[in-house]
């Protein structure tokens, strides 16, 4: 949103930046899956779940972009767009749950397929960005926030020096790769500060 506000969405460190956090955020979630599988799962059989997986991005990739140009083309009623939307993102969800994926990665990857069909200034847009930013976001972040067992953490210096350092490698990481990036496609200093937020 504070991008989108700047106008600066077409610079192409914008791009770069979004591209890659996709990338990363996707694979992210698929080491989480095959992490979360394996534990206490003694029949974990590696390429069934790398099948299930193929499989499942095939679908939502090949068949939702042929769904939603039919209906768009057929319907033109506001609400019913919206409606089908959140009926194909729940059913990408609960798919993904069933094949021991997280259900994040579900409405990411329908998010990623259907983006390109729905007009940037569309009343559809203007209610999925309602939605996202008053009622996803925050539960997800939220439901990820009450996660963190903050009595496991007390008392135990291990664990916040584990942290600290890890927060530190992380950020000198992407500060790193921002200016990487910058040199590799020579872009200029604000470029690198938008790659490194």
């Amino acid at each position: 949103p504070i991008i989108s506000r700047y106008g600066l969405g077409r610079r192409q460190s914008v791009t770069i930046s979004v591209s890659g956090v996709l990338i990363a955020i996707l694979l992210a979630l698929v080491v989480y899956a095959v992490i979360m599988s394996t534990h206490g799962n003694s029949d974990f059989n590696p390429y069934w779940f790398v099948l299930k997986i193929a499989i499942y991005l095939a679908a939502v990739i090949l068949l939702y972009p042929r769904i939603a140009r039919t209906f768009f083309g057929r319907e033109t009623n506001s609400f019913s767009h919206f409606l089908f939307v959140m009926i194909l993102l729940a059913l990408s969800c609960g798919v993904a749950q069933l094949i021991r994926l997280d259900s994040i990665v579900g409405a990411f990857l329908t998010g990623i397929v259907l983006n390109r069909y729905i007009p940037k200034s569309s009343p559809l847009m203007n209610r999925l960005d309602f939605v996202g930013n008053t009622l996803f976001v925050p539960l997800f972040l939220l439901g990820t926030g009450l996660m963190i067992d903050l009595n496991g953490m007390s008392g135990d210096w291990t664990i916040l020096i584990l942290f600290g350092l890890l927060f530190a490698i992380g950020t000198l990481g992407k500060w790193l790769a921002a200016l990487f990036i910058q040199k590799a496609n020579s872009l200029n200093r604000d470029d690198r500060l938008i790659l490194f937020g």
